[in-house]
């Protein structure tokens, strides 16, 4: 299942057609709406606010305070708290060097490709998600909040195609954590339609002949794999497991013995609508059963066993890679995330994990175990 995305970024015409999308430069985009007068006073007062944390070539982009404040709809303490949070991500990500960043060899089977310009000079970049599992819906809604929280009006179009009822389902869990703003941008089709919206943006010469256009390689492909990317399975030999960077290296974590033929539940208590929780886990060795299960107050209260399956229990190959995921709660009461090796008699299995609990505020509470 592709998604066609096109940024608000232009870039002139000398630049080539076709990107490696690790080497995208970072360009600025000057809004096309005009600053009015009460942008221009709440921009000065982001800048006296973040004057002392922010290096001067930043105070000096309006466009990028701009672009931030109505993010938040002009709300100054809002914009304020996002550009804190975008800061210090940058400083984490080291984001400032990424003109020196050489992207890992294993990034030529990740399905991404800068593949055209639109009509109106916006690059059109491709990613290939293939056959949509809950797994990769939970990887396109943690791309989609960092394109959200981190390049907010950067964003123009972006076209999910041919995707399955199944996709449907899945994506009306993640929903709830983008603005309207973001929801608006954002086209589902299944099998027909996205043809024709797609080539209202992208002359048809532009875009590869299985998007709907008529370009094709000089073999004829209409696939065009000398200019997009259509990844492929990654080899055994890249996975982390012998690497330092397993999450069992990081801190933080905390580790769980699950018996043989049992079960093991870590509670996450959620006291606020419309928070979130999001979990990383890996295990030492084999595979391990893994669900979401939800227990509202009322049936605490009630002293009843009662859960409610949100996220169907499956076995997780997690020794082989983490496995991360979030979900969004709307209602307040207890989230319960199942460790479950009662299928295995002999091996016990340990697993290292990070779980929180992130309040609307944005306020992040670690859970103990």
């Amino acid at each position: 299942m592709p998604v066609v995305e096109l940024p608000v970024t232009q870039f002139s015409s000398h630049h080539p057609k076709a990107l490696n999308p690790f080497e995208l430069p970072i360009m600025t985009d000057k809004d096309n709406q005009p600053i009015n007068p009460e942008e221009e006073e709440a921009i000065k007062e982001l800048k006296l606010r973040l004057q002392d944390e922010m290096k001067l070539e930043y105070l000096k982009d309006e466009s990028m305070f701009l672009r931030f404040l109505r993010a938040r709809q002009s709300n100054l303490n809002k914009a304020e708290d996002m550009l804190r949070n975008h800061i210090q991500w940058r400083e984490k990500n080291d984001i400032d060097h990424m003109d020196t960043y050489k992207p890992p060899e294993v990034s030529k089977y990740f399905p991404m490709s800068l593949i055209a310009f639109s009509k109106a000079g916006n690059p059109v970049r491709y990613l290939n998600f293939g056959n949509m599992d809950a797994k990769a819906v939970q990887m396109l809604a943690y791309l989609m909040m960092t394109y959200e929280a981190h390049y907010p009006e950067r964003l123009k179009k972006a076209y999910i195609i041919n995707a399955s009822v199944y996709f449907t389902l899945l994506f009306s869990v993640v929903k709830p954590l983008f603005t309207g703003a973001t929801l608006s941008k954002i086209s589902i089709y299944g099998k027909e339609g996205w043809k024709e919206d797609l080539l209202q943006h992208v002359d048809a010469e532009e875009l590869p002949a299985f998007l709907g256009g008529t370009r094709v390689d000089t073999d004829g492909n209409p696939k065009c794999p000398s200019v997009v990317n259509h990844g492929g399975s990654v080899p055994p030999s890249y996975y982390l497991r012998s690497s330092n960077k397993r999450l069992c290296h990081q801190p933080g974590v905390k580790k769980l013995h699950v018996s043989r033929m049992s079960k093991v539940n870590v509670t996450l208590d959620v006291e606020e609508p419309g928070s979130h929780i999001e979990w990383e886990f890996e295990t030492e060795n084999k595979d391990i059963g893994f669900g979401l299960y939800f227990q509202s107050i009322d049936t605490l209260q009630e002293k009843q066993d009662k859960l409610k399956e949100l996220i169907p229990k499956q076995r997780v190959e997690a020794h082989m890679a983490c496995e991360t995921g979030m979900f969004q709660c709307e209602i307040p009461g207890t989230y319960i995330l199942m460790f479950d090796n009662s299928y295995s008699w002999l091996q016990q299995k340990e697993i290292f994990f990070r779980a929180i609990v992130v309040r609307p505020t944005g306020e992040k509470i670690s859970v103990l175990q």
